[in-house]
């Protein structure tokens, strides 16, 4: 059917697909956006539960013991209804403890004992490796059979090389997916979601062979069952109801109920990565609903191989062999199988490599002194148990496994699991359980699993062991492991569920009843059965702060030092004085010291597990003896003032430390914001208010900021950066500078800017997102975390203040968001009002340079009227007027009348920009020519021109050019651009173009003056503003400003082309006819 060349591409492209999907929600979780933070992605990620067992071995022993396969999901559906409430305790448990693997928590309720973890993690380890091997072996099987292989020779070839090579994918896969982090309770967002895609493959491709079964193999459901009747008159395979039947029944249905929540990879999917208790109700319907739509087909594809002609026998391949003319769909089914193998192997091997290098290496590394240093290597451990774990299941496989169907191996590691169901359930509901009787409980019970399952299942292949198991132990053929006490009318499975757990369940009672526990796993065991218990809110008095910080804070270093590197050490350590709200204290009380000593061991729980993290705080004797007799002193005070229980008061406290907490916290916050407020008022200048805003956040909250500003400078001032830097580091804080400087980066170059911009919402990063912030921009700065928030003041966009810092756990805590977020609405304001009183200080310079101009320029035709009308009293004073010459006289008239015109132009300007400020800019719209009203503009300033020593050239078309405008508005238009083209370019030629158009006309003024830069070009347009030139020209500046508004209101425009040392072109457009307006409003630029 398929090589195994192609075979091996099919398996490595997929791979390759869901390595791309978990890479890229990786990435989203970086950025913030976690897409496996969702119900049904849990829901469908729990279907992990979902092996090759039952894409294979269901089928095998429908085809030989009938329904009994229903017991495996039937069981698993039990449990699943009780996860509303056992879940919930659960993952509030893992929350509260930082429980990392099913090991920590049983070692974390039970004194949080290293031997109990490492116990468990052994019985794990023994019991799981037979489930990996099952996965192999159908792994290896069904690709043999894909490849053309009849069932028998594929079943003697398991021992070839595509088992290695499956070995070899599964290790690097898993270390890819879920062996990256050193902090197992970290989010593996990427795995879930590719536990979740892997469950939808695995559940089409089964419904498409059930599908094709039933349709078209057979002739529906109906007739395979009426041709079964038929064929097997006797039903052999439905049972017949016995005792032994319904005892094989009930021990089915009590394996599948603590393999539903026990199997370390179930544990693992179901509490650890749990992100919301939410989650629970929809996998509470979604998961059963899964289990039944899988196992939906099982029975049917079962007796239709048997209808064929199949061996019972070989029902674990009847999938595939039904399907064998089917090429397509066979590598479907082969591809949902193996999805099927690879996620149990996956998260089984996270799991327990996790609790191998916890509960196991860590005290071989802690107990050897040359070992020591490995501590500090947890991760590539954890990469080697992986290794180790996987290749072991690949030898099971090869040594045990030929002979046996894939259910029952599978019932091998169900019987070992079962071992912690009355250490698990007991201590989450029984008080008085304790450590003795889990010890015992677990220990007796794996040993007689191991003796009447694991040994009988495996014997035949070891030599010597086959009369043991025929005989018994020491020849006595009570002991017999398969028939134990002359118990030997039950099936192999049963009878060790029903001896390993009457041994397990009698030892773990009776040792709880007979031994008793200390005060401290007391209060454990008040903590696990009172887990959903709500807390209640007592009175609380102050103690005394006595505990030098300092030293205790040398000490927590140090534990931190033994696993991680010195400066993780370092933030560690910091991360636990913040989160207990003593990060600034000199000293502390001694519950204070309590709760220190409590976030410490959680926080390295969190990576080592409960049991290794007790174990090194007590090593490190972080509480002296004398600090402990102090608070068990202030314990037992506190009991007798409050007339309390223990547990009651251990309550209490938990409420006294947390309500500390957050009242430390707040007044931290308070202080922080007092002290921003303070620093952002010390000016109102624009430049010293954005410096301070960049550096606002340092020290305290992040190592570097980054400020965008989004508004433009003022016309005129010199162009600002749009980005400022701070730095702890003032050497590191002028290189990127400079890089921002060099590389002049847009926001949408950075993710965060881009869509704090666009969404208006802040956006943080998890660790490993620098490559988001530009690695060169960034680069000699290690970017743990980052939040980019939005600077919004009045509904407007003023930019983004970005805190980057190489913590991880920046701004962990909803109430530290809040915080930056208020920071930033503080920021925002304090730059809008420097930019509202940088515009109002423009706007009082802009009124003090019009009065300084406006003063001169009426002074300037006053003074030569002034000396006219002196010089004509003084005449008329003499009596000399009549023999005054007239030719004199006459001149000095028409000078009079000169000053007196320039006046009223200068007064029209004035009042045309009141009018146009106050909306009283009137239109008279009437039918006139264009050309007509040039010549008669050009006309009046004839001789000015001629004594300005400019040549006007006028171009008009033939034909009028007539439109509705107001004429007086144009003739005061064609008179601004007519002296700006004079004054700024004397003793040079004018031009002026009328064009017209069906529906606009066009005139444009050009001169051959200096010409105007482009950075001017726009500016000029603006009130009280001129081309800057080496001689000074007269005015108000307002010439330009009033035509250009003259011709927004007539529906036109007004724009300027020049080129510097080549002159300059000002071009009216005008539609024909211009909008109706009875007034229109010229808005002041700047006010």
């Amino acid at each position: 059917m398929f090589s195994p060349t192609e075979i091996l591409t099919s398996i490595c492209l997929y791979m390759g697909a869901l390595f791309l999907i978990a890479s890229f929600v990786e990435m989203k979780f970086r950025r913030g956006v976690n897409l496996a933070a969702n119900p049904f992605v849990y829901s469908l990620a729990l279907a992990v539960y979902v092996t090759t067992w039952t894409f294979y071995g269901s089928v095998g022993l429908a085809a030989t013991s009938g329904f009994l396969f229903l017991a495996t999901y039937l069981g698993s559906t039990l449990c699943i209804i009780l996860w509303p409430l056992l879940l919930r305790r659960l993952v509030r448990l893992k929350e509260r403890n930082r429980i990392t693997s099913i090991a920590d928590l049983i070692a974390a309720r039970y004194g949080k004992s290293r031997t109990l973890a490492g116990l468990v993690t052994f019985v794990i380890l023994i019991g799981i490796t037979p489930y990996v091997g099952l996965q192999f072996k159908a792994l290896t099987t069904t690709a043999l059979i894909l490849s053309g292989e009849t069932i028998e020779s594929a079943h003697l070839s398991v021992d070839g090389p595509i088992a290695p090579v499956f070995a070899i994918l599964m290790i690097v896969f898993t270390i890819a997916f879920g062996l990256r982090r050193v902090n197992p309770t970290e989010r593996h967002p990427g795995m879930m979601m590719v536990l979740s895609i892997e469950s939808v493959v695995k559940l089409v491709a089964f419904l498409a062979a059930g599908v094709y079964v039933v349709i078209h193999l057979q002739d529906g459901m109906g007739a395979i069952f009426k041709e079964a009747q038929q064929k097997f008159s006797d039903m052999p395979f439905t049972g017949h109801g016995s005792g032994a039947e319904f005892m094989q029944w009930f021990s089915h249905l009590t394996l599948s109920f603590s393999a539903a929540l026990l199997l370390p990879r179930q544990f693992h999917v179901a509490v650890v990565e749990n992100s919301s208790e939410k989650h629970i109700a929809t996998a509470t319907w979604l998961f059963p609903l899964y289990l039944l739509l899988i196992n939906f087909f099982v029975f049917p594809i079962a007796i239709s191989g048997l209808l064929v002609g199949l061996p019972a026998a070989q029902g674990d391949s009847f999938v595939l062999t039904l399907l064998s003319d089917q090429k397509t769909l066979s590598l479907l089914i082969f591809i949902g199988g193996f999805s099927a193998g690879t996620a149990m192997i996956m998260m089984e091997t996270v799991a327990i490599s996790t609790m191998v290098v916890n509960h196991l290496l860590l005290p071989l590394f802690e107990s050897i002194r040359g070992m020591h240093t490995f501590r500090r290597y947890i991760l590539q451990c954890r990469w080697v148990v992986a290794s180790v774990f996987i290749l072991a299941g690949l030898a099971y496989m090869k040594l045990f496994s030929r002979e046996q169907p894939l259910v029952s191996i599978g019932l091998i590691s169900f019987g070992a699991v079962l071992q912690f169901a009355p250490a698990f359930f007991g201590g989450l509901y029984w008080r008085q359980a304790n450590k003795t009787g889990a010890l015992l409980g677990i220990m007796a019970g794996f040993l007689t699993w191991g003796y009447t399952l694991a040994l009988p299942s495996i014997g035949t292949t070891i030599p010597g062991v086959s009369g043991l198991i025929e005989h018994g132990m020491f020849g006595l053929s009570f002991l017999r492991p398969g028939s134990l006490f002359g118990l030997d009318h039950l099936d192999l499975v049963t009878h060790s569920v029903f001896w390993s757990l009457t041994v397990n369940l009698g030892l773990f009672c009776l040792g709880s009843l007979l031994f008793r526990t200390s005060r401290y796993d007391e209060e454990i065991a008040d903590e696990f059965v009172n887990a959903m218990n709500g807390l209640t809110v007592p009175r609380a008095t102050d103690l005394p702060a006595r505990i030098e910080v300092e030293r205790k804070h040398a000490q927590i270093f140090t534990v931190f030092r033994k696993y991680f590197d010195e400066e993780t050490a370092r933030l560690l350590a910091q991360t636990c004085f913040r989160a207990s709200g003593i990060e600034n204290r000199s000293k502390i009380s001694i519950l204070e010291l309590a709760d220190l000593q409590s976030e410490v061991e959680r926080t390295l729980a969190a990576t080592i597990g409960t049991a290794a993290a007790h174990a090194a705080i007590r090593g490190e004797n972080l509480v002296t003896p004398e600090e402990a007799k102090e608070l068990s002193t202030q314990y037992a005070s506190i009991l007798a003032d409050m007339k309390v229980s223990p547990a009651e008061l251990r309550t209490r406290i938990d409420y006294y430390r947390e309500r500390e907490r957050i009242l430390s916290r707040q007044a931290g916050t308070f202080r922080l914001l007092s002290e921003v407020s303070q620093r952002l008022s010390a000016s109102l200048e624009y430049e010293p208010t954005i410096a301070t805003v960049s550096r606002v956040a340092l020290p305290g909250l992040s190592e570097c900021a980054l400020l965008y500003l989004t508004e433009a400078p003022l016309p005129g001032e010199k162009k600002k950066p749009r980005w400022l830097v701070a730095h702890n580091d003032p050497k590191l804080e002028t290189v990127i500078a400079e890089r921002f400087e060099q590389n002049c980066p847009e926001p949408s170059d950075l993710y965060h800017v881009a869509h704090a911009l666009q969404n208006r919402k802040p956006v943080s990063a998890a660790p490993d997102s620098g490559s988001l912030w530009g690695n060169e921009l960034f680069k000699g700065m290690e970017i743990g975390a980052s939040i980019t928030l939005p600077l919004i003041a009045r509904n407007a966009m003023l930019g983004t203040l970005s805190l980057i810092s190489s913590r991880p756990s920046l701004l962990r805590y909803s109430d530290e968001v809040a915080v930056v977020e208020e920071l930033a609405y503080r920021c925002a304001i304090a730059i809008d009002n420097a930019r509202l009183y940088r515009n109002a200080q423009a706007a009082i310079r802009a009124r003090e340079e019009f009065v300084s101009i406006a003063s001169h320029e009426l002074r300037t035709p006053l003074t030569p009227l002034r000396n006219q009308i002196q010089l004509l009293q003084r005449v008329m004073s003499r009596g000399e007027l009549s023999n005054y010459p007239a030719e004199k006289l006459k001149k000095m008239l028409e000078s009079a009348d000169r000053q007196v015109d320039r006046m009223s132009r200068l007064v029209n300007e004035l009042l045309d920009i009141s009018r146009a400020t106050a909306g009283r800019l009137q239109l008279d719209v009437k039918p006139c020519d264009l050309c007509e009203i040039v010549r008669e503009t050009t006309d009046r300033f004839a001789d000015v021109l001629a004594g300005a020593g400019c040549k006007l050239q006028i171009f008009c078309p033939p034909e009028p050019v007539i439109g509705e405008w107001d004429r007086l508005r144009l003739e005061e238009v064609v008179t601004n651009l007519l002296m700006n083209a004079m004054k700024y370019a004397p003793e040079a030629p004018i031009e002026i173009n009328v064009t017209g158009e069906q529906s606009k006309a066009k005139l444009a003024v050009r001169d051959h003056g200096p010409g105007i830069p482009i950075s001017e070009q726009e500016r000029i347009f603006d009130r009280f503003e001129r081309v800057i030139t080496p001689k000074r020209v007269g005015g108000f500046g307002l010439g330009l400003y009033i035509s250009r508004e003259i011709a927004q209101a007539h529906g036109g425009t007004l724009r300027v082309s020049s080129v510097p040392g080549e002159g300059a072109e000002f071009a009216l457009e005008l539609p024909r006819k211009a909008p109706v307006r009875k007034s229109v409003k010229i808005v002041a630029k700047g006010s």
